[in-house]
């Protein structure tokens, strides 16, 4: 029976979306079960519930974390996906990171500091120095993957995904990036854009942003800045009250228990381990951001992008969704020195 729940889920999961779905169009809008995670994480809290949600569809079985690619050039970026990665007993999830990124954007919880000052969380990796170029190991995974096995969640500045296209043939694949992507990225989920304004990821590196929406040559379901759902402080701490020092709860503390957070990130985190069953799909389009900044869509049956947003009741239900993975006890005992499970 465990079995055949397996290929029913991977069947809702990994093909999402049939021919006659609307909004479906010829390009390959599905996702796979192993995943790339490219992600800001240091500049806002959901990240956090973004890596989260991963984690937990991991040890769950139902998708496979490849790697955590840092997209913001800063030191303790790196450091704090190792303190998270290991704190789910993920560890040996390798680590990429940019040189020469966005460094001074916008901080809006400066929760890094907490994660990793914080002698009660163990590390695996003991010289971040050491940690290879995002591109590089982009590249290297990709070159061992099966064709058309991977989805890449991006989360955060466009730089690597940019710079990975950009690249040329090297000692994992005699391929061009553009090459290399066409024939191992089955499709890239994206928090990213928007037609109203410059969206955030999008800001800090407006030419990597439209280098990837210009020549991506696989299909993309773009989460907008217009597309999240919120949560409480207050929740986040009740549903991690099972963990004594939980660093999704560590990281909360820089906001007032009464804030209202919006969550783009772990929206597109959900959208992508849900296999989209519960978010609305507008599209296919073609797409492009332009000099400012601002995304810009164009129908086309044939498109290579699609746009998802929530309903108000699809954020309730996406919003109990997460509440419901964080708290979800797991035995942390090895990878904290002061947790209770």
């Amino acid at each position: 029976m465990k079995t055949v729940s397996k290929i029913l889920f991977l069947a809702v999961l990994f093909v999402a979306c049939s021919p006659a779905d609307k909004g479906k169009s010829p390009s390959d809008f599905s996702v796979a079960q192993d995943v790339i995670l490219d992600t800001d994480i240091g500049d806002s809290l959901d990240d956090l519930l973004a890596l989260d949600i991963l984690h937990h569809y991991c040890r769950k079985g139902r998708i496979n974390l490849l790697a955590v690619m840092v997209n913001h050039d800063v030191p303790l970026a790196p450091q704090a996906a190792d303190v998270f990665n290991t704190w789910y007993g993920a560890g040996q999830t390798p680590i990429g990171t940019v040189t020469n990124g966005v460094k001074d954007s916008h901080i809006w919880e400066d929760y890094a500091p907490l994660l990793c000052s914080c002698e009660s969380y163990k590390r695996t990796i003991s010289d971040y120095s050491t940690l290879p170029d995002a591109v590089a190991l982009y590249r290297k995974i990709l070159a061992e993957s099966e064709d058309k096995s991977v989805t890449i969640l991006s989360i955060g500045f466009l730089t690597n995904i940019s710079r990975l296209l950009e690249s040329g043939p090297d000692e994992y694949s005699p391929l061009t990036g553009i090459d290399l992507m066409k024939r191992k990225v089955r499709s890239v989920v994206a928090m990213c854009g928007s037609q109203n304004e410059v969206e955030y990821n999008v800001s800090y590196d407006i030419s990597s942003a439209r280098n990837v929406f210009g020549k991506l040559p696989v299909a993309m379901s773009i989460v907008p800045g217009e597309t999240r759902m919120s949560v409480l402080s207050e929740e986040i701490f009740e549903h991690t009250g099972w963990a004594a020092l939980h660093p999704v709860a560590l990281g909360y503390t820089t906001h007032d228990e009464t804030d209202m957070n919006m969550c783009w990130d772990a929206t597109a985190a959900l959208a992508y381990v849900t296999g989209f069953s519960d978010i609305t799909i507008s599209g296919p389009y073609d797409a492009a951001i332009d000099s400012k900044g601002i995304l810009e869509l164009t129908w086309n049956p044939n498109g290579n992008f699609r746009v998802l947003s929530l309903s108000p009741e699809q954020q309730l239900r996406n919003k109990e969704l997460l509440l419901s993975i964080l708290g979800t006890r797991i035995d942390v005992t090895n990878n904290c020195a002061d947790n209770r499970t």
